[in-house]
């Protein structure tokens, strides 16, 4: 892993996602997390993400996405492509069901689509672009919404009159 990964600076994660990032430090302090704090950690679960790496990085690029946001699933899920949340949140891209289905995965009881790590990675990053698109063409606001929904980061940005992510997180 150490040789695939290099002494990831902070900088140099922010610039993968392709985005400006310069005023949120609560990210910064998230990327300290992963690259200083816990290093074996990320040394494990970058193993984990390594042999998807290259087809994640083309299936994101090729829906127009940074190719840095294929590292999603590391915060999804430790890239655990059977993971499972509280809330039923499952595999390695954390799909709720109806989302799932929504993006086309199929979900029953022969066949769950969001425990397959590439066809599941495919339907993240349609997720994350038609949000993007819905929310004026901003990837951050989109991250954002994966976790809680586009309606509501719509809503926080109603409520705060802006559409500055730092300005709608305490909506």
């Amino acid at each position: 892993v150490a040789s695939s990964f290099p002494s990831v600076s902070e900088a140099q994660l922010l610039a993968s996602l392709g985005m400006d990032f310069d005023w949120y430090a609560d990210l910064s302090v998230q990327c300290t997390w992963f690259v200083r704090d816990h290093k074996a950690f990320t040394s494990v679960v970058l193993g984990r993400y390594e042999p998807y790496r290259a087809t994640f990085e083309k299936i994101f690029a090729a829906h127009g996405l940074p190719v840095g946001l294929s590292l999603l699933c590391v915060v999804e899920s430790a890239v655990t492509p059977d993971a499972v949340s509280p809330a039923g949140a499952t595999g390695m891209w954390q799909f709720m069901s109806a989302t799932a289905r929504r993006m086309g995965l199929r979900v029953d009881s022969t066949l769950d689509e969001r425990l397959d790590p590439v066809t599941a990675a495919a339907a993240a990053a349609a997720l994350l672009r038609e949000t993007a698109d819905s929310l004026g063409g901003d990837i951050a606001l989109a991250v954002c919404a994966y976790n809680c929904g586009p309606d509501r980061v719509k809503r926080a940005i109603q409520k705060s009159g802006t559409r500055d992510f730092r300005a709608i997180l305490p909506h």
